[in-house]
């Protein structure tokens, strides 16, 4: 980091400052230039607010995240791509915690298999789509999930669960179609 004073970081536009000099609390850090607080000062106050005001601060949050929807979905993308360890440990603790949300949830994917699935449709050809996806996965090494071209539960349309509709695609394919009509 580059030693520079707060008049030449307010000259200069910066957000922030670092003096190389600490703070009355010890702190190294940089500083903000609007308001010459260190920043692990100023984490430090909003954790200490947070804990004294943990439903403000859920509304306040809620609040800034509907209004921001694709700038907080985007920073969480980018995160998740720089962090990918520290995500999947936090996805892991996540699924341990809420099990009994994930069997729900898997409980009401099956629901609307089962009624999007009409009583003349091929269950044999259904069945070989899903071996489909498993040889595909062991032979290339990626992951590969059986698709629903036209979607169960669509925002246009609402397919069915029959062979025809159905196939065998990558896992990261899959995930990013969700379920759109693409």
């Amino acid at each position: 980091m580059n030693i520079i004073t707060k008049e030449e970081a307010v000259q200069a536009g910066l957000p922030r400052y670092f003096t190389g000099k600490p703070c009355k609390h010890g702190h190294f850090s940089e500083r903000w230039t609007h308001r010459s607080e260190c920043m692990e000062c100023s984490r430090n106050r909003a954790k200490k607010y947070i804990q004294e005001n943990k439903q403000g601060a859920r509304v306040r949050s809620r609040r800034h995240y509907d209004k921001n929807k694709e700038l907080c979905r985007a920073r969480t993308i980018e995160w998740q791509r720089q962090n990918k360890e520290r995500h999947a440990i936090k996805v892991k603790r996540w699924k341990q915690k809420n099990k009994a949300h994930l069997a729900f949830k898997a409980a009401e994917r099956r629901k609307h298999v089962r009624r999007a699935t009409p009583t003349w449709a091929k269950k044999e050809s259904i069945r070989l789509k899903y071996i489909e996806a498993g040889v595909m996965s062991r032979i290339t090494g990626l992951s590969y999930h059986v698709d629903h071209v036209i979607p169960l539960q669509g925002k246009e349309v609402c397919g069915l669960h029959v062979h025809y509709n159905l196939r065998a695609i990558p896992e990261r394919d899959n995930i990013a179609k969700s379920n759109k009509l693409c």
